[in-house]
């Protein structure tokens, strides 16, 4: 004899869950839409050079926090969802906790990274040139002791 167990199979549980389905698949929709019309405003008002140049940005930067992310999301929802599951829905705190610090610490190190990349392409030509001069005077007086 089977027996049914109550849960959150009812009705408006079914209808919220359809609702929400929808709602998903036309806000995916409707960024493909404006993701096409976006590049074709930015193929067209920049030219080929310049939409080559935005698109690869935007492909590092997406790349690039991605990677930062280092899965918390997918991990979040698996974990969440299985504290709630198993009616432990107090530890779903120390579970974010957990699943932030790791991506606090890689956003840090990207930012470290732009930040020192940055610097080095605005100062990393003016110390090739100092250590240039340096080597430049050393030689210059070596040559003249002789």
């Amino acid at each position: 004899m089977t027996e049914a167990v109550a849960g959150p199979t009812t009705a408006g549980a079914r209808s919220g869950l359809g609702a929400a389905a929808v709602a998903n698949l036309v806000g995916g929709a409707l960024g493909a839409v404006v993701n096409l019309v976006l590049a074709a405003l930015v193929g067209r008002h920049l030219g080929v050079e310049g939409s080559g140049v935005y698109f690869l940005v935007v492909a590092v930067f997406v790349v690039v926090a991605n990677t930062a992310e280092l899965g918390a999301d997918t991990g979040l929802v698996r974990f969440v969802a299985a504290t709630r599951a198993r009616g432990r829905a107090e530890d779903t705190g120390w579970v974010v906790r957990t699943a932030v610090g790791p991506v606090l610490v890689g956003g840090a190190l990207v930012v470290l990274g732009f930040v020192l990349r940055v610097t080095f392409a605005l100062i990393g030509p003016l110390l090739i040139l100092a250590l240039g001069y340096v080597v430049y005077k050393m030689m210059q007086n070596k040559g003249g002791t002789n």
